[in-house]
């Protein structure tokens, strides 16, 4: 719809959308996560070590899992396909867990209560993600299905150079239109679910719930990892259920995209954390006092 927010001509240096959007979330997700780990007594000095091990392990396993889902014969035939970033995709889920392995034992090593720590961080991926799939949306990527319908009225009109917004009559109401050549979606000149917009806003209302539990409804260390990890799985699936690129490995059972068959995993850890850990309680914290302290009790509050 927008890849390019700035195209140079041959031979110069274009921006792309995504590029930028995923560089806004790094810094979003960042910087709540730098907040909130001061109100419970984690010092930020552990966010570089943390970064880099969610950037490095993130991309390696988003990367394993679209290969194995999508392209299982490419790897077998060229493993180091992993690290040639501009061959193939990568797929959010494998990129998150992978993610969240490498920095749950990194907190451990640094002696920090790694429950604590990712109660505080999940909330922060969810505002990272919406702001990514907004470079979904710009990129043509992750799109949706066709709707199926004849006749649409235009939103957006001319405003994005690749596509427009759409109004259709009945559900979904708003679908996306992607022109023929732009981006890298494979539906072009009819309307399409706008399933990135979709997850956005699934997204938003996770970070949203997500923090407010933390911040009001805490009762023990882990449990917003585990309603993250209940909730977050029944969005996705049904949003891929609309979804119509295709890459995404649909053919698991007959009937499951790989992210569909990850999720089922995912909820029934989501069930044994929240029975594992609900009886713990909240181990000790001090907040860590500083300006920045107070600003985040200004922003979300306090319990």
């Amino acid at each position: 719809m927008c890849p390019f927010l700035f195209e140079a001509p041959a031979g110069g240096i274009s921006l792309p959308t995504y590029g930028l959007m995923m560089m806004l979330a790094f810094v979003a997700g960042t910087t709540v996560a730098f907040f909130r780990l001061k109100r419970v007594g984690i010092h930020p000095d552990i966010l570089p070590g943390l970064v880099t091990i969610a950037i490095v392990l993130g991309i390696l396993g988003a990367r394993l899992l679209h290969f194995l889902g999508a392209e299982p014969g490419h790897l077998l035939r060229d493993p180091l396909v992993l690290l040639k970033l501009n061959t193939g995709g990568m797929a959010v889920y494998g990129g998150v867990l992978s993610a969240a392995v490498g920095c749950f034992f990194y907190a451990k090593r640094w002696g920090a209560n790694p429950w604590k720590l990712s109660d505080c961080l999940v909330p922060c991926f969810f505002l990272s993600l919406a702001i990514g799939r907004l470079g979904c949306t710009a990129a043509g990527c992750c799109h949706g299905a066709e709707i199926g319908v004849e006749s649409w009225t235009s939103l957006s009109g001319s405003l994005f150079p690749g596509g427009e917004f759409v109004r259709v009559d009945g559900f979904p109401w708003i679908g996306a239109l992607y022109h023929q050549g732009v981006g890298v979606g494979r539906i072009w000149n009819t309307p399409v679910y706008p399933t990135q917009i979709w997850e956005v806003l699934a997204a938003l209302s996770l970070f949203g719930l997500l923090s407010w539990t933390w911040a009001k409804k805490r009762r023990f260390d882990g449990q917003i990892v585990a309603i993250s990890m209940l909730l977050y799985p029944l969005l996705r699936s049904t949003i891929e259920s609309f979804r119509g690129d295709s890459i995404r490995g649909v053919d698991h059972f007959g009937l499951l995209s790989t992210s569909q068959v990850v999720s089922l995993v995912v909820a029934a850890c989501g069930v044994w954390v929240w029975v594992h850990r609900s009886k713990t309680g909240i181990a000790a914290e001090q907040a860590l006092q500083s300006e920045s302290a107070d600003l985040e009790e200004e922003l979300f509050g306090s319990d």
